[in-house]
């Protein structure tokens, strides 16, 4: 094989590799709208959140407010990868490692995190909450 083609061949290897994630990251969001089972409702009211970090679509963070309004979250900050936290006092899910803080709809707000927090659609069926992408 001349340099030239071996070159070529480890270029495009290296593009298929480091893109072909991502391309199906963005495909299965756009198509996959299929409801996934998180929790009981029960047992969000008693904890007043649930937290599934194995889900096909990725962690799902689901949060019930005063209000018995729900939120759910992708939870993992932008920053570190660390898990946020609901602070009801100030509204915000707030990461523990470095203080970046994200308001109710998944956006930054402050800190060193460097994009939003992606938001799933909720549903309570049966007593059950089920998650789907946006």
């Amino acid at each position: 094989m001349k340099r030239r083609n071996l070159f070529s061949l480890t270029i495009l290897s290296f593009f298929f590799t480091i893109f072909t994630p991502i391309f199906n990251k963005i495909y299965a969001q756009e198509t996959n709208s299929s409801f996934y089972e998180l929790g009981s409702l029960s047992d969000l009211e008693k904890n007043g959140f649930l937290l599934n970090e194995d889900l096909e679509i990725g962690a799902v963070l689901v949060i019930l407010k005063e209000d018995n309004s729900l939120i759910a979250i992708e939870p993992t900050c932008t920053h570190m990868g660390c898990l946020v936290e609901w602070n009801k006092q100030e509204n915000l899910f707030i990461c523990p490692c470095h203080n970046s803080k994200f308001q109710e709809d998944g956006k930054v707000v402050e800190g060193l995190a460097i994009s939003d927090l992606p938001i799933y659609q909720v549903k309570v069926e049966n007593n059950t909450v089920f998650v789907a992408n946006q």
